[in-house]
């Protein structure tokens, strides 16, 4: 059963982790499931660390790329342990959290700020044990990896509206327009899926450049979801 269960989108940026989260929040009342979404930033919150997350992917700290590693993802780590009591209590209660990126973002993209593959899978096993262990943030029970092409998906965020953290008009911030960082931050969610359990890789590509349908790729996720829990209905 679902009930009590933490399910987060993971992906590259631009590879549709809010439309299979939008998909998903339709279905479940469908079956009778309470659910709450947790949208990760949460810039619209204006909580501290949603607001330096921004501001640092906005560039108003110098090049992101620059930024050490461990100093860049603590931020988002600040930004989640605001919720963290409430998203537990919410679980404990029966109900499921849905989560448009969580821990494992930091893991992707922290890992892809790396020089070398033995730093980068230093610095996952490292962060793994800070935030699921040290700051006692809940373990997702399926972390669903939208496996997407880089180029493509940052064609489509250039199709995205101005967002509010980049000042509303600016359509990309520094992680999304580095081409060879999105193509590292794959590397690294395709480590984790071979070397995670909780990780489900959801293909979404159907040939080199050409994505697939949103509500093809649901129907992928969902009956992994199926094959790892009991859901009923359709």
């Amino acid at each position: 059963m679902l009930a009590g269960h933490l399910l987060t989108i993971e992906g590259g940026d631009g590879s549709g982790k809010t439309d299979q989260v939008k998909l998903l929040a339709y279905r479940l009342p469908n079956l009778g499931r309470k659910f709450h979404i947790w949208d990760f930033p949460q810039y619209a919150s204006g909580g501290f660390g949603a607001r330096i997350a921004g501001r640092m992917l906005a560039g108003k700290y110098g090049p992101l790329m620059e930024i050490p590693t461990y100093l860049a993802a603590l931020p988002f780590v600040f930004d989640r342990l605001s919720v963290r009591d409430e998203m537990s209590q919410f679980m404990r209660e029966g109900g499921v959290a849905i989560c448009n990126r969580f821990t494992d973002s930091n893991l992707g993209h922290g890992g892809a700020k790396c020089a070398t593959v033995e730093e980068a899978r230093l610095f996952i096993d490292e962060f793994e044990q800070f935030e699921y262990g040290e700051m006692r943030l809940p373990l997702p029970d399926i972390s669903f990896y939208l496996a997407t092409d880089a180029e493509l998906s940052k064609e489509l965020v250039l199709k995205k509206s101005g967002r509010e953290y980049l000042g509303g008009a600016v359509m990309t911030d520094e992680a999304e327009m580095d081409l060879e960082h999105q193509t590292k931050t794959r590397a690294m969610y395709e480590y984790l899926c071979a070397s995670r359990p909780r990780f489900a890789r959801i293909e979404c590509m159907t040939a080199p450049g050409q994505i697939d349908t949103r509500e093809a790729i649901h129907e992928r996720l969902w009956e992994e979801l199926n094959r790892r829990f009991v859901v009923d209905g359709p």
